[in-house]
């Protein structure tokens, strides 16, 4: 594929002013979890990349351990770099919630 889009599950803490209620239920092992499962997906969306193709990374958490170090890590790992600078939104009291987009592309 051309582009492929991983909409990754994770904390959700982007929308933590509709859910106050999951500041109770957060844990760093949950943390941890979701970093796990987010590796694991993003690994197996590339196996349907094309050569020049796009992957985008998204979450609607203002982490950064789900978010740049992910980035910086996806880099790393599997040989891409950044397109563009990553966008980052932080939660506003009536508006949008908090999430994160980052595109990478493989690296020639």
């Amino acid at each position: 594929m051309d582009v492929v889009i991983v909409d990754a599950p994770c904390t959700g803490t982007g929308a933590l002013r509709r859910n106050p209620e999951m500041k109770y239920k957060f844990t760093n092992n949950k943390l941890y979890d979701y970093v796990k499962t987010q590796r694991e997906i993003f690994e197996n969306a590339l196996l349907y990349l094309k050569k020049n193709g796009k992957i985008v990374y998204i979450t609607c958490s203002i982490l950064d351990a789900e978010n740049v170090h992910q980035a910086k890590y996806f880099c790393q790992k599997h040989n891409l770099y950044l397109s563009e600078a990553p966008f980052h939104s932080l939660p506003q009291s009536k508006a949008m919630d908090g999430f994160f987009l980052a595109t990478f592309e493989r690296k020639e």
